[in-house]
């Protein structure tokens, strides 16, 4: 079954977002990895452990939300690409970390981490 307009943009999206953090850690040595600006600071390997975190709750939340629709009996949406959101930018705007935001947003924070002076080379 082909996926509907709106869950198609979702998708490419969320693999859009996701092949920008593997090339913002593509080819970083584990000094790379685990440099620290400051003792206190994440590593960009920290960065990648909270990421990994966050899509493991989000896949949760998900699997725990489509099962009480279901267990609630609630139909498909018989027409979801006309449906009350109608854009990808109030579906983003709703849902911060959903639908790749989120790892978009530390693949940027990688790519400034990897700027710094002091990150090794």
């Amino acid at each position: 079954m082909p996926l509907s307009k709106k869950l198609q943009e979702i998708a490419d999206r969320i693999s859009h977002s996701r092949e920008k953090l593997l090339q913002a850690v593509s080819g970083l040595s584990d000094a790379q990895l685990n440099h620290k600006a400051e003792e206190t600071a994440w590593s960009v390997s920290d960065v990648l452990n909270h990421v990994s975190l966050v899509d493991q709750a989000n896949a949760k939340l998900t699997s725990n939300m489509l099962k009480r629709a279901r267990a609630s009996s609630l139909p498909p949406d018989p027409s979801p690409d006309a449906s009350a959101i109608h854009s990808m930018d109030e579906i983003f705007g709703r849902m911060n970390l959903m639908a790749g935001a989120h790892e978009f947003r530390h693949a940027t924070q990688i790519e400034r981490m990897k700027s710094q002076p002091g990150f090794p080379e």
